[in-house]
């Protein structure tokens, strides 16, 4: 069966930070935030050996606002090895500051058997200026996930 799944949500949230953080050079004060925010997603129908999900994203961010995208075409080869890319765009605004991080992620997945699976990551963050890899293995019926 070919299903294409699109939905839209939309949140209202409120947080307490009891910390300080930072985005860049500008400092988020504790206090007590409320946020209005709105996704949308598109999936292509499951069951092709090619789909693609998009996700679109915006609403309010500690006093200011974001938006961002997210674009992930995947490529099912075989019952048993997938590929796989995300691309993520946000746009944040803090503090009339404008920030821009990019993501870029390849995957490889794999699934050997019902009980092994295994998975690669390879991504670039803008933000860190940096490349980091991740690889993880799963063995399902001992309830064990290692992350390398």
């Amino acid at each position: 069966m070919i299903v294409n799944v699109s939905k839209a949500n939309l949140k209202i949230m409120q947080e307490n930070l009891i910390d300080s953080f930072s985005v860049r050079e500008v400092i988020i004060k504790l206090g007590s935030y409320s946020f209005a925010y709105v996704d949308a997603h598109y999936q292509s129908p499951s069951g092709l050996p090619f789909q693609i999900g998009i996700k679109v994203v915006g609403g309010d961010y500690y006093g200011d606002w974001q938006v961002g995208s997210t674009f992930s075409p995947s490529w099912t080869l075989n019952s048993h090895l997938m590929l796989s890319l995300d691309y993520i765009y946000n746009r944040v605004v803090v503090a009339s500051r404008i920030y821009e991080p990019h993501v870029l992620r390849f995957c490889i997945r794999s699934a050997l058997n019902p009980t092994l699976s295994a998975g690669a990551f390879i991504q670039y963050s803008s933000d860190l200026r940096q490349l980091s890899t991740i690889f993880v293995y799963a063995l399902t019926r001992l309830k064990v996930l290692i992350c390398i």
